[in-house]
């Protein structure tokens, strides 16, 4: 795999290019091209890339994992590579890769990608993937689309928020009244951050002169639904809490 890929791949003057040959022994003899075939050349490529590590691919052209995923997404075939990543990092899941890959489609959404972006983050600690949010919502001026990726990753049933994370989140809400009524109508989104935010964040909104005050109004109207959760939550903590 690595004798026919390898010569495909090129890094010039900062631009990621690949070379797809025309349909015959190039491609080996386990790979079926059909002629003509710009679909079946390309998808060939993916398939064959699907075997190898992203940082082996990265190697050829003397770049690391991170900066050649960057190089991968800047290039014109970045739909292509960017599922084609997904599915090596899938097989050869590499924290710092599928950290700078998440960070890149979250900065280009504009690219299409047919993949469960859910998956990978599994790989990824819980402060990891927080800190990749948080960096996200800075980014977009506290603008964030609930139903976008940064949204579907806060939804991630397998990750707790930071601190950090859900008190940017609260602020996001706060900015902008259209975001806080998607909140409220998502049927995860609003679950998410009362079951996954911060127990210390959430400690702090009851205990306030006016508890829960700082949540936005259409979301402060399911004050009885949020604080049961708190309390479960605050409940569930005392029960597994260490003793001694």
């Amino acid at each position: 795999t690595e004798l026919i890929l390898r010569p495909l791949i090129q890094l010039k003057n900062g631009q990621l290019e690949v070379e797809l040959p025309p349909p015959g022994p190039d491609w080996g003899n386990f790979i079926t091209v059909d002629k003509g075939s710009s679909n079946g050349r390309t998808g060939a490529f993916m398939s064959l890339l699907s075997v190898l590590s992203t940082e082996t691919v990265a190697s050829w052209v003397q770049l690391d994992g991170p900066s050649f995923i960057a190089v991968a997404f800047a290039s014109p075939m970045a739909e292509m590579w960017m599922t084609a990543i997904y599915n090596q990092l899938l097989g050869y899941p590499h924290p710092q890769g599928i950290r700078a890959w998440l960070s890149h489609r979250l900065t280009h959404p504009e690219i299409s990608c047919d993949c469960d972006e859910s998956v990978l983050a599994r790989y990824l600690t819980h402060s990891v993937l927080s800190a990749e949010l948080s960096n996200h919502i800075h980014e977009v001026r506290y603008n964030f689309d609930v139903l976008g990726l940064a949204g579907r990753l806060l939804c991630c049933r397998t990750h707790f928020w930071s601190e950090a994370l859900t008190g940017d989140v609260l602020q996001a809400l706060q900015a902008k009244p259209i975001v806080a009524f998607e909140a409220a109508r998502h049927p995860d989104f609003l679950l998410a951050f009362c079951w996954h935010g911060h127990l210390g964040f959430w400690l702090r909104q009851l205990q306030n002169a006016r508890p829960l005050g700082d949540l936005p109004p259409v979301i402060l109207q399911r004050k009885d639904e949020i604080t049961a959760i708190i309390q479960v939550r605050i409940a569930l903590h005392k029960a597994f809490r260490p003793i001694g």
